[in-house]
């Protein structure tokens, strides 16, 4: 028989299990290309009505389906290689294999999903437009923050934790024996785990080289800024001065009274010396640390 050299199922109707889904399962076994036979025993449903229209609507299949009652099961097949659930003594627990599934697959989907997320804040860094002036830097020195808040808040040890878990309840399982299946996926899930720490860490060193770049970036554009401002608000004085440097007066009276405006324009300039000196400080100390525009001394 196919079940003692091939591939036999088992399909139990007793329960919710419809016709419909009986069908579809029947349709997946028949999209197997083994070269070993196929045979479904279909353990019947338990009212009269439903065991008729189950004979009926199943339909031919390129392989055996029998329709036998729960008690004959034991009789054509091996008992301990049958789950508790259908009468035999095969420790397989299908609702710890579901239950574990699908705990395995929703931590799956979420650091996938979080992996995907760092890879997005690498692109945006790696991406990221090198500012213009101090607007543009502070706008991306926030932006750069908000990087960082995605990179640490990323539960590395909380995922690692639910892995181990996970692999705990893979390796003893509290109800039948360990599964092949799921068994072969606890390699699989230390290696995302260790993939996730070691991308979580990369991005982190493009976040803190970036970061360092755009903080001079920062202070290069403000030096920028405040020299300008510096430099418009020399330039009336400077012409002033260049206007009326030749001009002595005619007599008395017009000398004290130049004498007295380049006293006020003396003391003006003189108060603008400690503002020109904090730009030319703050300039060469972005000179001193590398600062990659040209900072020149402003004549």
């Amino acid at each position: 028989m196919a079940r003692e050299r091939g591939f036999l199922v088992v399909i139990d109707m007793r329960g919710k299990q419809t016709c419909t889904n009986v069908r579809q399962i029947l349709k997946a076994l028949s999209t197997i290309e083994s070269p070993s036979p196929v045979q479904v025993f279909i353990i019947k449903p338990d009212k009269f009505w439903e065991k008729q229209k189950a004979s009926m609507s199943l339909g031919t299949w390129g392989f055996e389906v029998e329709m036998i009652s729960f008690e004959s099961l034991t009789k054509l097949v091996d008992p301990t290689q049958l789950p508790k659930s259908v009468g035999g003594t095969y420790p397989y627990d299908h609702d710890e294999w579901i239950e574990t599934r699908l705990e395995l697959e929703k931590w799956i989907w979420n650091i996938t999903e979080i992996m995907e997320k760092l890879d997005s804040v690498r692109r945006e860094i790696c991406e990221g437009e090198q500012p213009v002036d101090v607007k543009t830097a502070d706008l991306a020195l926030k932006k750069s923050q908000v990087s960082k808040k995605s990179i640490f808040n990323i539960p590395v040890e909380g995922i690692g934790g639910e892995a181990d878990r996970i692999i705990a309840r893979i390796s003893q399982p509290t109800r039948g024996v360990i599964n092949p299946d799921l068994q072969a996926t606890v390699p699989y899930i230390s290696n995302l785990i260790d993939s996730l720490r070691l991308l979580k860490g990369d991005v982190y060193k493009l976040w803190d080289n970036r970061q360092v770049d755009l903080v001079k970036v920062y202070q290069q554009k403000l030096f920028e800024h405040d020299a300008e401002q510096m430099i418009e608000t020399l330039r009336p004085y400077k012409k002033l001065f260049e206007r009326t440097m030749g001009d002595v007066g005619g007599c008395a009276s017009d000398v004290d009274r130049l004498a007295g405006e380049f006293e006020q324009y003396q003391i003006t300039v003189q108060s603008l010396e400690v503002s020109v000196t904090q730009v030319f400080q703050q300039g060469n100390h972005l000179r001193s640390i590398g600062a990659r525009t040209q900072i020149r001394d402003q004549k």
